[in-house]
């Protein structure tokens, strides 16, 4: 592609970071052990939440260095944020109120600003707490688009290269940009997703494994199937996958796998794979504030 088919400010264009819509990922655990007691989990110092009245001119959900604000979400909106799921991950015991009742939530947490892993921590104790979310992780072998090397010699494509960088850990809440626009640049250590009229056309991030690279494209993409890590790379990789309005394709779907096998070396092969899935096994609405 191009350099000069790349605009690097995007009008109009959603622009969603893993760490600030989904918080950053962590070793998979869940506020209640194997034989389903509960565990000790960090909390918020103060949380308040109200059943959404009317229709909201905003909505979603805010993570900043001292809490969360989440206008007018469902609470499986909140189960997704705290647990690194998609929505067609969460199985069990799900009553319908879940996907329909809004709410508005303000959770706030004094002392240090928060990193993404204690919000994410303390957003699953006020689930357990205020929604009595009994849920934990457990695999099982699904449908899934294998995401593989596309070329038969294995060679990576120009936008696929071993990551030189450092980072911390653990990165701490920031406030995301109250800007109308945003620049389209590679984040520090995280991966972004660019949609347009909700299909991915950019996805971009530095120190990147396949494993959270595949994670990405199953959250922001449209794609009727969970996409898991089959390339074989191992390591972390800075990587770039740009859409352009010269790339043919029927639909937008189409044109980000020519873009992400051009400029990645990868592309998608069906097949049966193990996922990891959230299990509800209890959620009641909310205690009173």
């Amino acid at each position: 592609m191009r350099a000069g088919m790349w605009m690097a400010v995007v009008l109009g264009v959603s622009v969603i970071t893993a760490q600030q819509a989904n918080i950053a990922s962590e070793a998979t655990q869940s506020p209640t052990d194997t034989r389903g007691q509960a565990r000790e989990v960090d909390a918020f110092d103060a949380v308040s939440i109200r059943e959404a009245q009317g229709r909201s001119p905003s909505s979603g959900l805010r993570p900043h260095p001292s809490g969360l604000t989440a206008t007018n979400v469902t609470v499986l909106d909140l189960i997704r944020l705290a647990f690194d799921v998609i929505e067609a991950h969460v199985v069990g015991e799900l009553p319908g109120w879940i996907t329909t009742k809004k709410f508005d939530v303000v959770a706030k947490s004094s002392g240090e600003p928060l990193t993404y892993s204690r919000l994410r921590l303390m957003a699953r104790g006020m689930l357990q707490e205020r929604f009595r979310l009994d849920a934990s992780y457990e695999r099982m072998e699904a449908p899934v688009y294998a995401l593989v090397m596309a070329r038969s010699d294995g060679k990576a494509g120009p936008n696929l290269r071993p990551s030189t960088g450092t980072c911390a850990a653990d990165r701490l809440v920031t406030e995301p940009s109250a800007l109308p626009v945003r620049v389209l640049e590679i984040p520090n250590c995280d991966v972004s997703a660019f949609t347009d009229s909700g299909g991915l056309n950019a996805v971009v991030g530095n120190r990147v494994t396949m494993q959270k690279l595949a994670q990405a494209i199953s959250r922001f993409g449209r794609f009727d199937r969970p996409v898991v890590d089959q390339t074989g790379l191992s390591g972390e990789f800075d990587i770039k996958v740009l859409v352009s309005a010269d790339i043919p394709g029927a639909t937008s779907d189409a044109r980000f796998l020519t873009a992400m096998r051009e400029q990645l070396g990868l592309t998608f092969r069906s097949g049966q794979g193990t996922i990891d899935v959230l299990r509800v096994r209890r959620i009641e609405q909310p205690s009173p504030n």
